[in-house]
């Protein structure tokens, strides 16, 4: 009977509040152009993102998880755009621009803006991000950065929000060609709905899967 309460209450939530890009999943360089576009896949987790009942009929922190895919395409040497959806229920557009760094050969840093709708169209969302990460020519690329992010209810049923703010630290293990990126993200994000965890710093670890080996079998 909890279990089925906790997936009810999840589901309500997902469908009531949205799903978030929280995952970055991206360094502060673009993709080449002459690659191709690389694909994304991200598994994320809020571990202490609603509130439950525990078996003594005590209030406790529950979490949930999400899954993001993404493509991006190269646009030139410092500038390259992405296609979200965020828990397969929406689409995000963003544009990131490199404006430290000449190539993938040293530091650099991007802005990243986004914007598109989520909650299956309820919500309207726009965010910005702040990317710094370190040269993509070794086998292990850390990066991270801030990102504020804010949804607008474009029905009734949808729930308004505060804006979500916080930072993310990753590192990415491979190449654009096929990697691997774990990262933990910590946001300060005010509860839209009674049922969310009155806790407003999330705590948000996820894996993205990225490479243009993904799209292989699709794009020759």
């Amino acid at each position: 009977m909890h279990a089925f309460s906790l997936l009810a209450v999840v589901a309500c939530t997902l469908l009531l509040t949205g799903c978030l890009p929280y995952a970055t999943g991206t360094t502060a360089h673009p993709v080449d152009e002459a690659d191709g576009p690389v694909a994304t896949t991200t598994v994320y987790a809020v571990p202490n993102g609603l509130e439950g009942i525990d078996t003594n009929d005590q209030e406790e922190a529950v979490g949930y998880m999400g899954l993001d895919t993404e493509i991006r395409f190269g646009v030139n040497e410092q500038t390259d755009v992405g296609v979200r959806l965020p828990g397969i229920s929406g689409v995000v557009v963003n544009v990131k621009r490199r404006f430290v760094g000449a190539d993938t050969s040293g530091f650099a840093m991007a802005v990243m803006g986004g914007t598109g709708f989520i909650n299956y169209g309820q919500n309207w969302y726009f965010g910005g991000t702040l990317i710094a990460s370190g040269p993509e020519a070794a086998t292990l690329t850390p990066y991270g950065g801030s990102r504020i992010m804010q949804t607008l209810p474009l029905s009734e049923s949808a729930a308004s929000d505060t804006p979500t703010v916080g930072g993310f630290f990753g590192v990415r293990i491979g190449d654009q060609q096929l990697g691997i990126s774990p990262e933990i993200g910590l946001y300060y994000d005010e509860p839209a709905l009674d049922i969310s965890n009155d806790n407003p710093v999330l705590f948000i670890p996820s894996v993205t899967i990225h490479g243009r080996g993904l799209l292989d079998d699709l794009i020759p």
